[in-house]
């Protein structure tokens, strides 16, 4: 396993572009993909089409203690999860 991390504090650099297309680049190459949006706007689950408004759990709900990662995954393909932030 491998992990690959996209971070910069200053906005507009096209961190969740970078995320999404670098994830469904190795997804489609046969990679098994988890992505974390850790965005407080959430626009990497914007752009993987998680339906926000009805998401049970989410990454502050993991942080506080009150469900676990695999309640918090939302599945964007077969090989491709993301747990969204919020």
């Amino acid at each position: 396993m491998k992990t690959i991390a996209i971070v910069n504090q200053k906005g507009g650099v096209a961190k969740t572009t970078t995320a999404w297309a670098l994830g469904t680049g190795l997804n489609k190459k046969g990679y098994r993909v988890l992505l974390v949006d850790l965005d407080a706007q959430t626009n990497l689950s914007f752009t993987a089409k998680v339906d926000l408004l009805n998401m049970v759990f989410t990454l502050y709900d993991v942080f506080k203690g009150k469900a676990g990662v695999k309640d918090a995954l939302d599945q964007v393909t077969d090989t491709m999860d993301i747990l969204t932030g919020g």
